[in-house]
């Protein structure tokens, strides 16, 4: 399903996006779909993960770990609940 996007509008692809899939999946599962993607997509866009967790070492964790796995890019959020500025979330990372 993920290559029928390709070569029509897609130039990155964004895996388990923000719509909340990715909180909803189990590090494994995150993990086995970032692998798919990457095998049917590289060299083809870009890749991207939803890395972003509430946690920081969650956040970093799954960031390396879609890197390692061949993601091109993550998306991050700030840490829920807390509203800090731009340099407030640089320090944070």
């Amino acid at each position: 399903a993920v290559t029928f996007a390709i070569g029509r509008t897609s130039e990155i692809w964004r895996t388990i996006s923000a719509t909340g899939q990715a909180l909803q999946t189990t590090e494994e599962e995150y993990k086995r779909i970032l692998e798919i993607t990457v095998e049917e997509l590289k060299g083809k866009v870009i890749i991207t993960s939803y890395s972003g967790r509430s946690g920081t070492d969650d956040t970093i964790r799954l960031t390396k770990l879609a890197r390692d796995i061949g993601c091109d890019a993550a998306y991050l959020i700030q840490p829920f609940f807390s509203l800090p500025d731009a340099e407030g979330i640089y320090r944070h990372y």
